[in-house]
């Protein structure tokens, strides 16, 4: 009750301001307002256990995903968190139920929205503050730890990048082709969050990242501009994917993938595309065309399971 009247009153507020004001000064906040509204209104759509009332409000745990009312002997609260960290696209996972091991136990994913990240911010000498707030996000997760049990956390960036860095990037004479553009930030990107990485965990032993690939976006309806953005677009998603996958599972002469345990890669993406061509999935949608809904986390559940099982 207190986050709904929190919602009336913010979307009072914004409603009432001028679109200028409303899409310039508060335009993170009326983009959040959007996402959070489309996300409590599918909430009575969604199995009991990704349910945001039955995380909150009680500890009954569900058996396996898509059984509601199956219990679970196991209690999430009782076993570390899933942690959500990066740009927007983590709103939606915070605050539901989750495995990351094939029958264990279920886990509370809390997110930590970055706003603003992209995958650029965070390289090897970059100075801007999504970079920073990053990297205060995962220092903080490794404190509120217990010093013994490994933390694990999922990272979502580049889909800022993708939408529009690459091709200013290009554009404005950085990079001769995009291919080269998305080259150089996806390799920037994963050094930047192997060092980060490192620095707060020099030992290497507490800290685990699932690598979040960048998602297609909805299908919409628009003129022919529009049009040729959307399908540079969704070819540079599917070029940012490759290279990260590329960058994380690198396959080896012999043929065997090799990669850092620490850091291992959801090779999810094509799972959320539309049979009928590389959109996202209407089910998955948010309907904002850019964002999935809380479904998502069924697919991001068998993406961690698969990559942890392959490398462990």
């Amino acid at each position: 009750l207190a986050l709904i009247a929190s919602l009336d009153r913010t979307h009072t507020a914004l409603s009432n301001a001028g679109e200028d004001t409303k899409h310039g000064v508060f335009k993170s906040h009326w983009s959040y307002f959007h996402i959070i509204k489309g996300l409590i209104s599918r909430e009575r759509r969604l199995p009991s256990h990704l349910q945001l009332w039955c995380v909150v409000a009680d500890d009954k745990e569900l058996g396996e995903l898509g059984e509601p009312g199956k219990q679970d002997d196991t209690n999430s609260a009782a076993v570390p968190p899933l942690y959500c960290v990066g740009d927007s696209h983590v709103v939606s996972m915070g605050h539901r139920r989750i495995r990351t091991r094939s029958n264990g136990a279920w886990r509370r994913t809390i997110p930590w929205v970055v706003t603003g990240l992209k995958a650029w911010h965070v390289q090897l000498g970059s100075s801007y503050f999504t970079g920073e707030n990053l990297r205060r996000a995962l220092a903080a997760i490794l404190v509120a730890g217990d010093k013994v049990t490994p933390v694990e956390c999922l990272i979502s960036a580049g889909e800022i990048d993708v939408r529009e860095g690459i091709t200013h990037a290009v554009e404005s004479g950085k990079y001769h082709t995009v291919k080269e553009a998305v080259h150089h930030t996806v390799k920037a990107y994963v050094e930047g969050i192997v060092t980060l990485i490192h620095d707060i965990d020099p030992a290497g032993a507490r800290l685990r990242v699932f690598m979040f690939p960048v998602l297609p976006h909805a299908r919409r309806r628009g003129n022919a501009g529009r049009f040729k953005n959307r399908q540079t677009r969704r070819n540079l998603q599917q070029m940012w994917n490759d290279e990260l996958k590329q960058e994380l599972m690198p396959v080896a002469a012999d043929g065997q993938e090799g990669a850092d345990a620490q850091l291992l890669f959801l090779d999810i993406s094509g799972d959320f595309e539309d049979a009928a061509g590389p959109f996202l999935r209407p089910e998955l949608s948010l309907d904002d065309g850019t964002h999935a809904n809380a479904k998502a986390l069924q697919i991001i559940q068998r993406g961690i399971i698969q990559a942890v099982t392959r490398f462990t």
